[in-house]
């Protein structure tokens, strides 16, 4: 009888993790890893950090860089991270620093931050936390590097990957936008790490920005929309529970 990890040796390797990221403050800049606890609420320290716009409907209450393109230029850094192989991490784990474009720091938490923004922005807002993540839709998220090279392309421009802020970039072996064809499937990353496609991601205003600048690029979105169906990357959802690193393989079980 073959074991797991007998199995996964005659799995097809379909490509392999570039890039692993997380986001700890939605909306603002994000942080490359080398090793991530991923978990059934995404990858550990995902935007468990966000601002709330009271006056918007509780089913998607957020004030993001859709409203403030600035929001992409503060830069989050957990003080103290939890380690990847680390399951229940204490409250103190995601004490987060803020520096602002201007070169300020804030304590995430500290009613002073809150009220500095409020005065940029010119807006009530909340700060909400939630260490299991506030993502838009599925807690993780995918976006692979040939369908990179096609936009840039179609569009004519240079692109910055972060722009689309996934937390797995993916060198596919396969054509760009494969990964369309993987909704449904369930892919094995690294040694512990199952998830399932779940879905295609539709994408907004937020993939134009220049993650250093927050200069917008328009074209971006516009070839997404005309061209793909306003869909580039794709939402998953955690099957198995485990640590994922950059390196990692990317197998196709089912």
């Amino acid at each position: 009888m073959i074991g797991w990890h007998e199995a996964r040796g005659l799995m097809e390797t379909i490509g392999r993790v570039k890039n692993l990221r997380r986001y700890p403050f939605k909306s603002m800049r994000g942080e490359e890893l080398a090793r991530a606890l991923v978990t059934y609420s995404g990858v550990a320290g995902d935007r468990v950090y966000a601002l709330v716009d009271p006056t918007k409907p509780a089913e998607f209450p957020w004030f993001s860089a859709r409203q403030a393109p600035e929001l992409v230029t503060f830069t989050p850094r957990l003080l103290e991270p939890p380690e990847p192989d680390l399951r229940y991490p204490q409250k103190r784990r995601y004490k987060l620093e803020v520096t602002t474009p201007e070169g300020g720091r804030f304590d995430a938490e500290d009613p002073a931050f809150l009220a500095a923004l409020e005065a940029r922005f010119k807006r009530k807002l909340e700060l909400r936390f939630s260490e299991q993540g506030m993502q838009d839709d599925r807690p993780l998220s995918i976006f692979c590097f040939p369908t990179l090279t096609r936009l840039e392309n179609e569009t004519g421009v240079s692109i910055d990957y972060r722009q689309f802020r996934a937390n797995f970039y993916i060198e596919w072996n396969r054509e760009p936008f494969a990964e369309d064809e993987l909704v449904g499937r369930t892919l094995a990353i690294g040694q512990e790490l199952i998830v399932l496609v779940a879905k295609k991601d539709t994408r907004c205003v937020i993939i134009t920005l220049d993650p250093e600048t927050a200069k917008s690029t328009p074209a971006v979105l516009k070839t997404v929309v005309q061209r793909h169906e306003g869909c580039a990357g794709v939402y998953a959802v955690t099957v198995q529970e485990g640590v994922a690193a950059s390196g990692d393989e990317v197998k196709l079980l089912a």
